[in-house]
């Protein structure tokens, strides 16, 4: 499941949030579901009236409580798949919680959540002007099935193409991996430098997303000894403007393959990159459950399908008005992991940070540490010398050299 926080420092008013969330519930149909099994098929199942409980716990170490509401399983069959808590850290301090299966919910989608929820809040402290009971939302999650771009033989040809002979990336761990695939994880901080990121896209022409994963695709080929890199990457699936504000598991994840031969320079692979990413979104209405099908002929049950480390970038985070209330954004640590690796990194005034998170049936807390860093170093080549070749760059950091 996807979950998100904030803190909340002021006079909260209780009811007038948990009518906030009932009224937000009520508008989106998405979370009002539940699943069933008829017939061996899963069957989505839609309430008429919203459940959108509040649970209330008090502690002073809300972190704490954090890490183990983002833990808590959810049950799909009872519901509902929305569970919010308030931990109440004193009169004037709160922390609200909210976790959500990822069924019914994206990134995206926890951003317009919060953002409406705090939206009724701020309607139903006006008093009784603003008691009146908001209207559904005019494109629910079940109608975006109507909007689905048909696949054509074009799209399955350049999928065809782009992942063809594509290499399975195998890096070194710290312990031998397990015959199935385990999502056991823990996350250590990643902060890259903004200003040099910027920089190279401003130079090149490239995207920040483009600059950090060509950063990362040579990463990963030094470190496997591999020139052939797949790694996945999200797209918003949000190709229509109807769909901007629409609550649901929308977002869509893409292969992106990258080739970091030796002789490749930094700035031809980066050109590269760029083009293949721009590519690749425009095919990105073709499912990822049907790329595996047309596209893996053999599973390896000891690791996900078409790419091990996922790349996610994060637009500058957005802010959430109670009236009379300071509402700030948490970062939930997270504690388990879909991938290999998973870099997530969010641009915000102070920079681009967020986690690096691995699997730890495969790695140790000091190698994700130690490729955090090494990330950094590779970010810095690209601004330094962009005509460097693949073969000749040190993806050691200072540390590691003397």
């Amino acid at each position: 499941h996807i979950t998100g926080a904030a803190t909340v420092r002021g006079p909260l008013d209780r009811d007038v949030l948990r009518t906030a969330l009932a009224d937000t519930a009520r508008r989106h149909e998405s979370l009002r579901t539940t699943l069933r099994e008829e017939n061996e098929e899963l069957v989505q199942v839609v309430s008429a009236e919203p459940v959108a409980d509040l649970e209330e716990v008090t502690a002073s170490d809300w972190a704490a409580v954090l890490d183990e509401e983002a833990s808590r399983p959810l049950d799909l069959a009872a519901g509902p798949l929305m569970r919010t808590v308030l931990v109440r850290v004193s009169d004037e301090e709160h922390v609200l919680l909210l976790s959500l299966h990822h069924l019914i919910c994206d990134g995206w989608s926890l951003d317009l959540l919060l953002r409406e929820i705090t939206g009724h809040y701020a309607r139903l402290a006006e008093g009784p002007a603003g008691n009146e009971a908001p209207s559904p939302a005019s494109v629910q999650f079940a109608d975006v099935e109507l909007w689905e771009r048909p696949v054509t033989d074009e799209d399955m040809d350049f999928w065809r193409e782009h992942l063809a002979g594509a290499q399975t990336l195998d890096l070194p761990t710290d312990r031998p991996r397990p015959p199935y695939q385990t999502h056991r994880g823990d996350a250590v901080p990643l902060s890259l430098p903004a200003a040099t990121v910027a920089a190279v896209a401003r130079a090149t022409g490239a995207s920040t997303f483009s600059v950090v994963a060509t950063a990362l695709g040579v990463l990963l080929a030094k470190l496997s000894g591999q020139d052939d890199v797949t790694i996945g990457f999200a797209a918003s699936g949000r190709t229509r403007p109807e769909l901007t504000d629409v609550i649901g598991m929308l977002v869509t994840t893409l292969p992106l393959r990258m080739r970091p031969a030796p002789e490749t320079t930094l700035r031809d692979l980066l050109r590269a990159t760029h083009d293949a990413a721009l590519a690749t979104q425009q095919h990105q209405h073709v499912g990822f459950d049907r790329l595996i099908n047309e596209c893996v002929r053999e599973r390896d049950l000891s690791r996900s399908p078409l790419f091990q480390v996922m790349l996610s970038i994060n637009g500058t985070p957005p802010q959430y008005e109670f009236p009379g209330l300071a509402v700030d954004p948490v970062p939930v640590h997270p504690r388990a992991s879909q991938f290999e690796l998973s870099v997530h990194l969010e641009q915000s005034v102070e920079g681009l940070g967020g986690f690096l998170t691995y699997n730890t049936d495969l790695f140790d807390a000091r190698s994700a540490c130690l490729l955090a860093e090494r990330l950094t170093v590779v970010v810095e080549a690209l601004a330094a010398d962009p005509g460097a070749r693949v073969v000749d760059l040190d993806v050691r950091t200072a540390g590691e050299k003397t």
